[in-house]
């Protein structure tokens, strides 16, 4: 396993919040946060977000890992993603690179006190899904419900979140 170094510091929460949401979910999001009078998630959704991305064990160097959550009827949805590279220079220069990654399923539901529900999508579901391919697992953590989904690919919204510069060889992590 490949881990870059201060790999823990980077699986915190990214949160883009309103910013990188569409105008409805952004009102939702807006709405649920006001709601809860929180401005950044419950510690015990941040240490569950952490624990689940450590279970992504790279093919190769792992790009950043994002997070998105949200607060929706009494259940925390939360997405993860290892964000995409950007290639600077050379003939493939503005190409857009995936990390590949595995994912341990028992012990991600291990995480869980109690499994509801898993699932595997294959596919995206048609032109506006921007989850794609992915695993979800829905239950309970920490007496929270919580429906998680780790995404093969990063949702479209999100810019890269590491360059690889090739005349150097350097990485560079943008977020």
């Amino acid at each position: 396993m490949l881990w870059p170094a201060g790999i823990i510091d980077r699986l915190r929460l990214c949160m883009r919040a309103a910013f990188d949401l569409p105008a409805h979910e952004a009102e939702n999001f807006a709405r649920t946060l006001q709601g809860n009078r929180m401005s950044a998630p419950p510690e015990w959704l941040k240490s569950f977000a952490d624990k689940a991305a450590l279970e992504m064990q790279p093919a190769d160097v792992l790009a950043p890992v994002g997070c998105h959550f949200c607060h929706v009827e009494g259940t925390w949805e939360v997405s993860l993603f290892a964000s995409s590279t950007e290639v600077v220079g050379g003939k493939q220069d503005g190409l857009l690179r995936f990390s590949r990654f595995r994912m341990d399923l028992r012990a991600l539901m291990d995480l869980f006190s109690e499994v509801e529900d898993v699932s595997w999508q294959a596919l995206p579901m048609g032109p506006e899904d921007e989850l794609g391919a992915h695993v979800a697992v829905g239950g309970t953590y920490a007496g929270n419900r919580v429906w998680l989904r780790i995404l093969a690919q990063p949702p479209r919204r999100f810019s890269h979140g590491r360059r690889a510069i090739s005349y150097e060889p350097a990485w560079e992590e943008t977020w």
